[in-house]
């Protein structure tokens, strides 16, 4: 488990050790906000990392999203995050 800021977020994505993600989003908008990865621009949409959406729960108003990295979709890690 891994919380950081976008600078060592996206260094994790680049060097490929992110299987999954859980993400919260709130239903609010605070303006310019912070980045959740520092990554390279991409040339091509083939070239960006893509993850699949594998579970979804609520926090009160808040979603949670689990993400599975689809370079490794066969990779069945213990689940980390409990949906109310």
């Amino acid at each position: 488990h891994v919380e950081a800021g976008a600078r060592i977020n996206g260094r994790l994505v680049e060097l490929g050790l992110i299987d999954e993600m859980i993400v919260y989003l709130a239903p609010i908008l605070i303006g310019h906000g912070l980045a959740m990865f520092d990554l390279p621009s991409i040339d091509r949409l083939d070239s960006a990392s893509r993850f699949t959406l594998i579970e979804q729960g609520r926090c009160g108003p808040d979603m949670i999203l689990r993400l599975r990295s689809q370079v490794n979709p066969n990779l069945i890690p213990e689940k980390h995050c409990r949906t109310p």
